[in-house]
């Protein structure tokens, strides 16, 4: 057989990511363009669902999972944005936005969890976590009576939680400090709003700031899971803002300095219990 009569078998390569986001980007400005004429309220988030789409079949094509990653998101909220339009079409208030958001952060969370294995070998457990979070902060912000603050609180402490659980799971400090910060700041700030009302200034600035300070005390606690030894940095922070907050406390609460000098030693107390469990439970290198 001759050479001229061997079939090549040629791969098409996929275009360049310009190209491809350029493209994706004209198609759902068109849809958006002709949301007012062609179906109103609707086009704009089904633009999202085909932009989404796009991006998945490039992303397969030319294997590249970051825009595989985006692809599922912006997917994940248009269906959001679609079904939440023909079942509950309620006004369009913040915290209505912040539900459905969560909606599609749920539903990508699955997606990219389930669908990752199947086309790429890179793990994808972390965005599992994504579906609780997701799903839990969109039946408080569409299901109940919470205010913007309470979902700010609970963002923070799932978003807390998510982070130190990626922490744990790939042994990287990096995440265990947002981690700490996040299940530290959101519940003082939401402390601080919360008795401003019923509590002097001072109390309740101190009080905010003993939750600033658990948060750094967290991140050398959880760093004890996975290394040999604690990170003792997050202590100096820690126990500025601790002692900073046990003043303030006393300065506008005199009456109440037995109580939280009894709280603060039994929660030292707790504190040392758990680093000496975690010292048990060391990670062996």
């Amino acid at each position: 057989m001759n050479d001229s009569d061997l079939i090549e078998k040629k791969i098409r390569l996929p275009p360049p990511w310009q190209i491809a986001i350029g493209s994706i980007l004209v198609i759902a400005g068109l849809l958006i363009l002709a949301d007012p004429y062609l179906w109103p309220g609707h086009l704009r988030w089904l633009a999202l669902i085909v932009s989404g789409l796009l991006l998945i079949g490039w992303s397969l094509w030319a294997r590249r999972i970051i825009f595989w990653i985006v692809g599922s998101f912006l997917f994940s909220l248009g269906i959001a944005w679609e079904g939440y339009l023909f079942l509950a079409p309620l006004p369009f208030e913040f915290i209505i936005w912040i539900g459905v958001i969560a909606v599609g952060v749920a539903i990508s969370g699955l997606i990219i969890g389930l669908l990752t294995p199947c086309f790429f070998t890179r793990s994808s457990g972390w965005a599992f976590l994504l579906a609780p979070l997701g799903a839990v902060t969109a039946y408080v912000a569409l299901f109940t009576h919470a205010r913007l603050s309470d979902i700010a609180f609970l963002f923070s402490v799932l978003g807390g939680l998510f982070f130190i659980t990626l922490g744990v799971r790939y042994r990287s400090v990096g995440w265990l400090i947002p981690g700490g910060l996040l299940l530290g700041i959101g519940p003082g700030i939401y402390a601080l709003i919360s008795r401003l009302p019923i509590e002097p200034l001072l109390t309740a600035i101190g009080l905010s700031l003993l939750w600033f300070a658990f948060g750094w005390i967290l991140i050398s606690l959880t760093s004890r899971m996975i290394r040999q030894s604690a990170l003792w940095w997050p202590l100096i922070p820690g126990g500025v803002l601790g002692i900073a907050g046990i003043s303030l406390y006393i300065a506008g609460n005199p009456s109440a300095t037995p109580t939280l000098l009894s709280n603060t030693g039994s929660i030292a107390i707790i504190v040392f219990g758990l680093y000496l469990l975690l010292m048990r439970r060391g990670v062996q290198r």
